[in-house]
């Protein structure tokens, strides 16, 4: 049988999966920048399974996080003629089922660029 167990009150579907998953989007992030400072756009989470309310946490290796406990997240860095770059972390926790976690990543690759060399 397909994915049916029988039970005391006859065939039933098996119990969904309850552990949380997560992840990013975008997966990378690359871009050049002339003007020293970049805020990017959203990185969006996807939560899939568990049972909720989700908690997030957002940090970042090199760079300002901005909205860190909520569901997406932008990036605040800044430098003249540097490279900023990091990996994007975030862990979701699923209260609603005895705190269990899960975490994405993604890599961050901004380039501030002297244009006018």
């Amino acid at each position: 049988m397909l994915g049916i167990a029988k039970g005391a009150g006859g065939y039933q579907s098996p119990a969904p999966p309850t552990d949380v998953a997560v992840s990013i989007t975008p997966q990378d992030f690359n871009v050049a920048s002339s003007n020293g400072s970049y805020t990017t756009p959203f990185f969006k989470s996807s939560v899939s399974n568990g049972v909720g309310p989700f908690t997030y946490a957002w940090t970042f290796d090199d760079g300002e996080v901005m909205s860190p406990s909520s569901d997406k997240t932008r990036l605040v860095v800044s430098g003249y003629n540097t490279i900023v770059q990091g990996v994007l972390r975030l862990t979701v926790t699923d209260t609603g089922d005895s705190n269990k976690t899960a975490t994405a990543s993604t890599s961050v690759f901004i380039s501030f660029e002297n244009f006018n060399l």
